[in-house]
């Protein structure tokens, strides 16, 4: 009897071993493992806040980029004229690109006029493009020169052979008028006959408006310049990332003196005073590629 209470007080206190053991290894093992995913948890961790800071960085930087970057276009129309060597004389010193927008007929209208217009076509700085052939013959005509789609359509023709045979860009005369890729803007009704015709013929032809116009009154006061900048400038902080791009409309025939042509640099001047404006050809504009 003694015997077997002795041999199962053993039996026992063997068992509780063995379980102290077993109990031991199991938090050994618990420890273990839960060491091993917390480690791989803080990684993970470790990588997605890595990551993130990486895209805020470059979200960051994407937005300051598009904040400080404006394109102007100075556009210029109704060339070639009496001033137009003298204003791109003006642009040269300034070193800024330029696009004119030339008439047909004026063109042809004397020898010195074809000769400025191949001066103004060879320089690097300068492109030309399309103002049609007539221009609307103006005079009060405007009105009765949009009623006729085709005739307007010819007139654009007509005026192609002086300019490269890659150009497809035309100012239409008279009227603020968009015409992109895959879009029109049109700000008056002028053109809209002219827009449906060309989408009937699938002509891939683009019109040019404009955003700002300088004015005889920009031309004879430098007083007025500041203002005018002023107008350009608040638009640009108003539409702050949603636009970066700003056409100019000037006419080559405002001109014609010393004041003006002074004063056109130092319009200029004040439009790269944040050196963060790039000037740039009616092609370079979005949608008229």
């Amino acid at each position: 009897m003694n015997y077997t209470i002795e041999k199962m007080e053993k039996s026992n206190i063997l068992l509780k071993t063995k379980l102290y053991y077993l109990h031991i290894l199991v938090i050994i093992f618990a420890s273990t493992f839960l060491l091993i995913t917390t480690g791989c948890e803080n990684v993970k961790k470790e990588k997605k806040k890595e990551k993130e800071i990486i895209v805020k960085t470059d979200t960051l930087t994407q937005v300051k980029q598009n904040d400080t970057s404006v394109n102007i276009y100075l556009t210029f129309d109704d060339g070639p004229y009496l001033s137009t060597l003298a204003l791109a004389n003006t642009l040269i010193k300034e070193n800024v690109k330029s696009s004119f927008f030339v008439i047909g007929s004026q063109i042809t209208a004397s020898t010195y006029y074809d000769s400025v217009f191949n001066t103004i076509k060879k320089n690097a700085l300068f492109k030309t493009y399309n103002h049609t052939f007539s221009h609307a013959v103006t005079h009060g005509r405007i009105e009765k020169y949009y009623q006729y789609p085709v005739n307007v359509w010819n007139d654009i023709i007509k005026n192609k052979q002086y300019l490269d045979s890659q150009c497809n860009i035309t100012r239409l005369p008279g009227t603020n008028a968009w015409r992109f890729q895959d879009s029109i803007k049109c700000y008056c009704n002028k053109s809209k006959l002219l827009f449906k015709y060309l989408d009937t013929i699938h002509s891939n032809e683009l019109m040019f408006g404009w955003d700002f116009e300088w004015t005889g009154k920009e031309s004879r006061s430098i007083t007025l310049v500041d203002h005018f900048y002023e107008k350009i400038s608040k638009r640009i902080e108003d539409n702050k990332s949603k636009e970066k791009n700003y056409v100019i409309l000037l006419h080559d025939y405002l001109f014609k003196n010393e004041v003006a042509l002074n004063n056109l640099s130092y319009f200029i001047s004040l439009l790269k005073k944040n050196g963060n404006t790039e000037f740039k050809w009616a092609n370079e504009y979005p949608g008229m590629q």
